[in-house]
């Protein structure tokens, strides 16, 4: 009990969205009850909650994939439709009517993702781990401008994500789908700061179980402690990664590390060998 409380005490993201009050916390209340709910098969909960933090913010729907792998195809309808409903009402609320409220807050979501996609200042390097940062070296090397690359970046990395979860995620344990779906929705967008690494709590915890029966086991599980050891990185201050006299900055040891981190939920499953799976998918 105390490990995970001191955990989240030192915790950098934790401080980070308390500190700014940012809408994030509401999203993580409900991406982690709805983890909750699907660890204990109660599909259509987890659903739910999970289709009121995609309402909140477009990423965490991701996680309504995890119910596509058991084949719940009904708690993946109910799930849409409180994203659907929830998106709905809340625009009719926004007003002055649905039309206006949709348009503007799509603007506000993906207008705000472009203009600060081409930006490569030290302070997008130190706070921002998405995948779409190393993008922006790669361009800045071909002297291409970042901006043309924004829907290509969206298009090819959903494609990507969905044949690796189909064609393999969906027949590893859920601790694999879930970590995987998680590094996922927080790296896919072309911002995403210190706050949006809480959501990885959820599988960090799942893994911890993991690690505890297969000790008590007493059998091994490949790639499992190193795949842990890879959060501590993601969760300290991002002063202790920066370095901008050898040009080192947390945002892109935080990218490298995810991608590294998801690559070992897609390697390594992360099961019990003695009982087949630990938590089933």
């Amino acid at each position: 009990m105390l490990f995970p409380l001191t955990l989240a005490l030192v915790s950098f993201p934790i401080e980070r969205l308390v500190v700014q009050g940012n809408i994030e916390i509401f999203l993580w209340i409900f991406s982690a009850v709805g983890t909750w709910a699907y660890l204990r098969d109660r599909d259509d909960v987890a659903a739910i909650f999970w289709g009121l933090a995609g309402a909140s913010k477009f990423y965490p729907a991701v996680l309504l994939l995890l119910l596509l792998a058991r084949r719940k195809f009904r708690a993946f309808t109910v799930g849409m439709l409180v994203f659907a409903a929830v998106t709905l009402l809340s625009a009719l609320y926004l007003g002055p009517d649905l039309a206006t409220a949709w348009k503007g807050s799509l603007q506000n979501v993906f207008g705000y993702q472009v203009l600060r996609a081409a930006e490569l200042s030290s302070r997008e390097m130190n706070a921002n781990h998405s995948w779409f940062l190393l993008v922006k070296f790669a361009a800045a090397i071909g002297g291409t401008s970042a901006l043309k690359l924004v829907k290509a970046y969206y298009v090819c990395g959903g494609l990507l994500f969905i044949a690796v979860f189909f064609g393999r995620l969906r027949k590893m344990p859920v601790a694999n789908q879930l970590l995987a779906a998680s590094i996922f929705m927080l790296t896919l967008p072309t911002i995403s700061y210190f706050h949006t690494l809480v959501n990885l709590y959820a599988p960090l915890l799942v893994l911890f179980f993991v690690a505890i029966r297969a000790d008590r086991a007493g059998v091994r599980i490949p790639g499992l402690s190193t795949a842990i050891l890879l959060f501590i990185p993601l969760f300290v201050s991002f002063q202790l990664f920066t370095f901008q006299t050898v040009f080192l900055y947390c945002g892109v040891v935080q990218a490298i590390v995810l991608l590294v981190l998801f690559l070992y939920a897609v390697q390594y499953p992360f099961a019990e060998p003695a009982s087949g799976v630990v938590f089933r998918g």
